[in-house]
């Protein structure tokens, strides 16, 4: 038996091989898995025999959609930070008193990892729900994301502390998120040095 990937994208997910046994040829969608420090493949489902699949149309079909898989680094690696510094809970907070109908939180988060990875026009953001996943965002849509831009752009009732542009929900996160750290900032500065004298 031999094996020859047609894709193979390190820990990325499935991805797919081809399997030579006897006169067949079947393809074989497979993922990795760690056992300890080895790596195993560990088969997920056999799609057929190629010429079947070619002869049918389907392998076209397969090969494409393979195409579209679904990439999980920066919305895991920004997703941890988003938690660790805050993010989420801010926005629940100030937002509990709002009935969206969607998690407002997640179409923000939607919007911060396409403005992250992908330069361009915010309309656009529809684009990366596809090409990323998102956890607890599979349900969002075009008009949930505006929805969550128009809510962070909103005026403030309260305007006091305003200065050239008027305050925003979006200075609210900004101000939450820095009391959230405040007590780093205040340790730094009682542990430094007073400055030297001439």
């Amino acid at each position: 038996m031999a094996i020859y990937p047609l894709r193979q994208e390190a820990n990325e997910g499935p991805w797919r091989r081809t399997v030579i046994s006897g006169p067949a040829i079947r393809l074989q969608i497979v993922e990795n898995t760690r056992d300890g420090t080895a790596t195993r493949q560990r088969v997920l489902a056999t799609l057929g025999r190629i010429e079947d699949l070619e002869a049918s149309g389907k392998l076209d079909t397969l090969l494409r959609s393979g195409a579209r898989t679904a990439r999980i680094g920066a919305p895991l690696i920004f997703g941890r930070l988003w938690e660790k510094t805050g993010c989420a809970t801010v926005i629940q907070h100030l937002a509990a008193g709002r009935s969206f109908g969607f998690s407002l939180e997640r179409a923000v988060f939607a919007t911060v990892v396409h403005r992250l990875m992908v330069s361009g026009s915010d309309r656009a953001c529809d684009v990366s729900l596809e090409a990323y996943q998102m956890p607890g965002a599979d349900a969002l849509e075009r008009h949930h994301l505006y929805r969550a831009m128009a809510w962070l752009g909103e005026a403030l009732d309260d305007q006091s502390g305003a200065t050239r542009a008027p305050r925003r929900t979006k200075d609210l996160i900004e101000e939450a998120l820095f009391d959230r750290r405040r007590s780093l900032f205040s340790a730094a500065e009682a542990r430094s040095p007073p400055p030297a004298s001439e």
